[in-house]
């Protein structure tokens, strides 16, 4: 009786060591899996943040490119409205010559000088209208530029993500 309970004890030892030993195994394969899921994870992330990085940095660039275009344009800008400038000097020159010619010639004649000059003042009014206008529409361009500029740098960014 001695013997089976001896034999019985060892069969006891191995079931339990047996049953330990599976559920230690499971647990050491478990944690494996669960280290190797976090460095997937963490390799996804790093890679999906260096394909953001990048395309920040080209987006940077793009829009340098557009802001070193934009300073060129605007360069260009600037040489044509000085040219507008002097054309304008010269018509603002023309209009107050006329007026005065227009004074002079009704007061020779006996006229009302006001009346002579109206024509010519409704025409510098114009002129001032005009250049208001102009500054108006210069301001809404540069703003209009900004946008745009950055919309042709982030076109199609949608695909990229």
């Amino acid at each position: 009786m001695a013997k089976y309970a001896i034999a019985a004890a060892a069969g006891l030892a191995l079931a339990l060591a047996a049953v330990f030993g599976v559920k230690w195994y499971g647990h050491t394969q478990y944690a494996a899996g669960h280290a190797q899921a976090q460095l997937e994870a963490q390799a996804a992330a790093a890679e999906l943040a260096e394909k953001y990085r990048a395309q920040e940095q080209a987006w940077a660039q793009q829009m340098e490119a557009e802001r070193a275009q934009d300073a060129i344009d605007r360069q260009k800008a600037a040489a044509d409205l000085a040219g507008q400038r002097l054309v304008a000097d010269s018509l603002r020159g023309q209009l107050a010559a006329g007026a005065r010619r227009a004074a002079a010639e009704a007061r020779a004649a006996g006229r009302d000088v006001a009346t002579a000059q109206a024509p010519w003042l409704v025409l510098e009014e114009c002129r001032r209208e005009y250049d208001a206008l102009a500054a108006d529409a210069e301001s809404i361009n540069d703003d209009f530029r900004a946008v745009q500029g950055w919309g042709r740098v982030t076109q199609g960014s949608d695909d990229a993500r």
